[in-house]
């Protein structure tokens, strides 16, 4: 199986949805893992949606039994928390949906290695310590791979345990 999965016109009914998304609120939540503070979130997914992006994910990776959904805003000159990061706390998989509207489709999302480390996940105690004390130092990582933003692009990470 492909450890990083990219699918486009992941959702079939992605314009309904897209539109639902532009009329939610999207405000300040806090992470009860890691305590931060996570601007432009909204929970507020229709079962059904919930429904049938698990079922497309369980269709590429098998049974998930532990997940968390959300929304993320990110307009322009927002700056998340975090640069280098992994949400290893957050369920078996990462998955980002791009909801973008196509004009606005700029930038994506880059996987990273620590240069000195080697190491793209996190472990052991001492992995988490190096994560958190270099995330927003862009020096300290390079990027291997590149997923592009596009509509209704989904990008799959299973975790490696």
């Amino acid at each position: 199986m492909d450890t990083n999965l990219i699918r486009d016109s992941f959702l079939d009914n992605y314009d309904w949805f897209r539109t639902y998304c532009d009329g939610l609120d999207y405000d300040v939540v806090t992470n009860p893992t890691d305590g931060v503070d996570y601007h432009g979130i909204s929970l507020e997914i229709p079962e059904f949606m919930k429904i049938d992006v698990l079922y497309k994910l369980q269709q590429l990776v098998g049974p998930i039994t532990r997940y968390n959904m959300f929304l993320r805003q990110s307009v322009d000159g927002s700056k998340a928390p975090h640069g280098a990061h992994n949400d290893l706390s957050m369920g078996q998989h990462t998955m980002i949906l791009y909801l973008n509207r196509p004009e606005h489709c700029k930038g994506g999302t880059s996987l990273v290695s620590h240069k000195e480390h080697g190491m793209s996940e996190s472990v052991t105690e001492e992995q988490i310590e190096i994560w958190e004390r270099d995330t927003n130092n862009y020096d300290a990582w390079e990027i291997d791979e590149m997923c592009d933003m596009k509509s209704n692009r989904a990008r799959l990470q299973p975790t490696p345990f």
